[in-house]
């Protein structure tokens, strides 16, 4: 049939519809005949769709024909979803009730998202769009309803249109995939939101005016389910955000203790006591927000974990004791600063710090009265006068109101006078502050450096008081680099060099064995960077204990029995005038090669080269250091008898000081602080074992014990606790640093999924957490890269932790990754470097080499200290999760990534949720489309961004097509049979 076509499309399609109607054409008829015109005139079939609507209803009743032609388009997918409900929309005159019923006929049909949809055509912006459209139109209908109702008071049509609108409009806001795509409609299309505020206005007052009119065609339930579904639109839109998730707790750990809190102190206090805080200031911020306490909350657990290490430490060990008393009160600073910033209401408050005092006081009272005890002094009100004196947050009528509510909960307990028995640390800061003055203002005199300094080694315990103090008070870069000076100022003889000789020899060797000192309990960062990185010590520390050669050992030959004299003669006193010290260092090398030459050859006898070595340290103690880095050194590469003897030597270097060398009142703090350092080469060279009662965190193990074994032992034991104390700190530290990062935190990993007790299982993912923090960076980093993507990849040694994963035990591992990795990437900054991190106490080995060697012996080549940051290790992990969800198999591990993504939505580590590619939420919800709620897979995208609201969108239309396929796995039958998802899901 051949229809003569115009040039006016509106009359066109008018005299096409006329003429169907007129004919009375089928449904089959028009679809046909439409065709024609429509493809000869490239007239939208959405715009034929809208005229058809308006003349089937231009009356009050619908015209059936023309009704059905609109119907048929819809019903044969000649009209996409999209276009069919725009086009529905368009009809506003909500008074032709018969119009409205029919196109709610018709609604019924239309499934804006199935397996059939071409998403060309209908992209996901546009269903999203359409849901939004629908409301908006659903809300007209029940506006006009609720008018008709209150003013004829009752109206079985209009009855029944309400109920059925009602109930279509409170599946979009209810249902959670529909209220998503609603959701994202709102944020794309602002005009939207002004919209559908204005109809909710006009909506709530029709229904107000409804209420009242009392309709008795109308029940109670659908009165109330209305009020509901207007209060529950109105707040989501009125919000214009994400809709909430199913759970309450936001946190993806459900921590019930607060040991993580009381390990990051202690990790800080005993492992970083030189560090500026700044990592901790970070851990515990994290913490807080992981842990969703309060600012009060968050004091009270760090009053508590650092009175825990001061009542665990001993007085011997200062480290507790100068971070209670000087760190502390700058942590708790900063951490109101940080508060401050939140909002005006907050400046300048000390209600939360009081508040965390007080419930202290009422939970801790006994804790806090041994402290006492013990440190004879009132460490509660010293602390809390050196937090008001370095902060400002306490006055003295708070803190004597404190101490009484103390003194009233600890009644009948001695409660010694902080003033009679103050602590030797708080004594140390005033001698530090005028140590550094003096060593500002003397840089010329050397005598009264040097009576200074004599003043500071009356014993070695001041000197590491007074060490730990300046760390505590962050100024050990300071000081270090005050005594680099002043070594570099003592190695050269200067115009006066006839008088001050004996001076200058004294205050090198006090100087550079305190650098030595200073580099071996806080590490060789503080050295080898800053300012003075071109010094004479500098440089001789990079040569020999970084790269450990000995370049120049052969460079004296021609006078070399000059200097054997010099230094084995029993009357030659080195220490003249005019020697230059960086020679000498270089020469005692060449003496001590002589030494072990002789010796080999036969010579000399053992008794002679013992009598010969300790003639070394018989003037200079720095220069028997030297010799005792020269022996490590060589130690490590030497065969057998070598190594024997070179140990030998060394042993006799840092033996501790006779009767006669003692005797000598100038030398006996040198020769004691001589042997404290080269005792410490010594444990570097061959370690001790860790005893149960060590006080002091180690370097490393030296033990026959598997690995192994003595991992479960420390965990246990930290479990068994719910906290990682002072011993457990230096067994895990020890472990860290001979297994390497990778070793480490596998066990962890396999440990804290092995506990299936709730109570345990609770405290294991505390103790997981700091042990973690021992070394946060490198730990997080083996994690990513490694640990998980064993797991993931299915190795054989990660079989054996599978089963539990598959569990309830796996909650507890994404836990712990989740937080883990968003601790790593938190404490991840472009000047971290983290082989300091990892161990920056190392003092004779090349910690690179270290590292890689121990990365080498857990069966891969690369290195993820120079290959990885947290970041790309975590694109790596997911890359990996990638690969094993396109196997499109469900499995235990794909049900484990199912979990960790649906856990990280409730975590709200958006750091952690800005890397996952894409394509990998849409390849799981393909395969576990239960797995991910709709309203936690819009929150895996950006929604303030077109392209993240776009593939939110995609993402959430794949899952309902995945999910009416009715294809579904339990998790149950997951874990225990391998099934393959249909390729229909494509």
């Amino acid at each position: 049939m051949h229809l003569p076509i115009k040039t006016d499309l509106p009359s066109n399609l008018k005299e096409l519809i006329l003429l169907a109607w007129k004919k009375r054409w089928t449904p089959l008829e028009w679809d046909l005949m439409s065709r024609e015109v429509l493809e000869a005139q490239n007239i939208p079939r959405i715009d034929a769709a809208k005229a058809l609507l308006k003349h089937a209803f231009i009356g009050m009743v619908p015209n059936q024909l023309i009704f059905s032609y609109f119907s048929h388009d819809v019903a044969s997918k000649l009209l996409s979803p999209c276009e069919a409900v725009e086009s529905i929309v368009e009809f506003e005159q909500f008074q032709k009730t018969n119009c409205i019923l029919a196109l709610l006929e018709v609604i019924k049909s239309i499934k804006l998202c199935s397996s059939r949809i071409d998403l060309t055509i209908d992209n996901p912006i546009r269903i999203a769009s359409c849901h939004f459209r629908l409301l908006y139109w659903y809300s007209g209908v029940l506006s006009d309803c609720c008018a008709k109702l209150a003013d004829l008071k009752s109206s079985q049509v209009h009855a029944s249109i309400l109920e059925e609108t009602l109930a279509r409009a409170k599946k979009i806001i209810y249902s959670p995939f529909e209220r998503s795509l609603l959701i994202l409609s709102l944020v794309h299309t602002m005009s939207f939101y002004s919209e559908l505020s204005l109809r909710l206005r006009e909506l709530d007052t029709l229904f107000r005016h409804f209420v009242k009119s009392g309709v008795p065609s109308i029940t109670p339930e659908i009165k109330e389910a209305l009020s509901s579904f207007l209060s529950e639109l109105s707040n989501a839109v009125a919000r214009l955000e994400l809709p909430k998730l199913e759970t309450a707790d936001s946190s993806p750990m459900k921590f019930q203790t607060y040991g993580s809190i009381y390990g990051a102190i202690a990790v800080e206090a005993l492992l970083r006591p030189e560090s500026d805080g700044k990592k901790l200031i970070k851990q515990l911020v994290f913490l807080k927000r992981l842990k969703g306490l309060t600012m009060s909350e968050l004091y009270c657990e760090i009053l508590r974990g650092s009175y825990l290490g001061l009542e665990s430490s001993s007085k011997e060990n200062t480290k507790w004791d100068a971070f209670f008393f000087v760190r502390l009160p700058m942590l708790i600073g900063i951490l109101h600063q940080i508060r401050s910033s939140e909002g005006p209401e907050y400046q300048a408050t000390s209600n939360d710090l009081v508040e965390a005092v007080e419930h202290l006081l009422h939970q801790a009272i006994q804790l806090i009265t041994v402290c006492d005890t013990k440190w004879q002094c009132n460490t509660l009100e010293l602390l809390m006068s050196e937090i008001g004196k370095k902060t400002g947050l306490l006055s003295d009528d708070l803190i004597q109101l404190l101490i009484n509510k103390k003194n009233g909960l600890s009644s009948g307990v001695v409660r010694p006078s902080n003033r009679e028995n103050i602590t030797h640390v708080l004594l140390s800061m005033g001698f530090a502050d005028s140590l550094l003055r003096s060593l500002d203002e003397e840089t010329k005199r050397q005598e009264v450096i040097l009576d200074v300094l004599t003043k500071m080694l009356p014993s070695y315990n001041t000197l590491e008081i007074v060490c730990t103090a300046v760390a505590a008070g962050g100024r050990l870069p300071q000081f270090t680099t005050r005594f680099i000076r002043l070594n570099e100022m003592a190695c050269l003889p200067g115009p006066e060099a006839s008088r001050s000789g004996l001076a200058r020899a004294n205050l090198f060797d006090i100087s550079f064995l305190m650098l030595c000192y200073i580099m071996q309990n806080y590490g060789m960062h503080l050295v080898l960077q800053g300012e003075c990185i071109n010094s004479f010590f500098c440089d001789w520390a990079q040569e020999h204990l970084v790269s450990r050669s000995t370049s120049d050992e052969d460079s004296i030959g021609s006078y070399l029995d000059q200097v054997l004299t010099q230094y084995l003669g029993n009357d030659v006193d080195p220490r003249s005038a005019q020697i230059r010290w960086p020679d000498q260092c270089v020469q005692v090398v060449c003496v001590m090669k002589e030494i072990l030459v002789a010796w080999s050859t036969d010579v000399i006898s053992e008794n002679d080269a013992i009598a010969y070595t300790r003639m070394l340290r018989k003037y200079m103690m720095s220069l028997a250091v030297c010799a005792a880095v020269y022996l490590a050194n060589r130690y490590q590469t030497w065969p057998e008898p070598q190594r024997s003897r070179a140990f030998i030597l060394l042993e006799c270097l840092g033996s501790p000081p006779i009767p006669e060398e003692l005797a000598l009142a100038d030398k006996k703090e040198r020769l004691i602080l001589m042997s404290v350092v080269i005792n410490n080469i010594i444990n570097e060279v061959k370690p001790k074992e860790v005893h149960h009662n060590a006080s002091t965190v180690t370097q490393s193990l030296g033990t026959f014990k598997p690995l192994e074994k003595i991992f479960r032992s420390c965990w246990s034991d930290a479990v068994s606790i719910g906290y990682v104390d002072q011993l457990s700190i230096a067994r895990f530290d020890s472990l860290l640093s001979t297994a390497g990062p990778i070793w480490y935190t596998t066990e962890v990993f396999k440990a804290c999924v092995n506990e299936t007790h709730c109570l345990d299982s609770q405290r294991a993912l505390e103790v997981a957490f700091s042990a973690i923090s021992l070394s946060s960076v490198p730990c997080c980093i083996a994690l990513a890269s490694k640990v998980v993507p064993d797991i993931l990849s299915s190795r054989a040694e990660a079989w054996s932790i599978m089963e539990q994963l598959a569990g309830p035990s796996g909650e507890h591992a994404v836990s712990l990754i989740i937080s883990l990795l968003s601790l790593g990437l938190e404490l991840e900054t472009e000047a971290d470097d983290p082989i300091r991190d990892t161990k920056g106490k190392r003092f004779l080995v090349d910690t690179l080499e270290v590292k890689s060697r121990k990365y080498l012996r857990n069966g891969d080549s690369r290195h993820p200290f120079t290959m990885y940051s947290v970041k790309s290790a975590v694109k790596e992990m997911y890359s990996v999760m990638l690969d094993v969800v396109k196997e499109r198999k469900i499995l235990p591990r794909t049900l484990l990534i199912g979990k960790f993504l649906s856990a990280l939505v409730v975590s709200g580590m958006q750091h952690l949720i800005d890397l996952i590619p894409a394509e990998l939420v849409d390849s799981l919800v393909l395969i576990l489309p239960h797995m991910i709620p709709a309203s936690r897979i819009v929150r895996l995208y950006d929604s303030h961004s077109p392209e993240g609201r776009e593939r939110a969108c995609l993402t959430l239309c794949r899952q309902k097509t995945a999910a009416s396929l009715k294809f579904s796995v339990s998790e149950e039958a997951a874990q225990n049979f391998e099934v393959s998802v249909p390729q229909k899901v494509d």
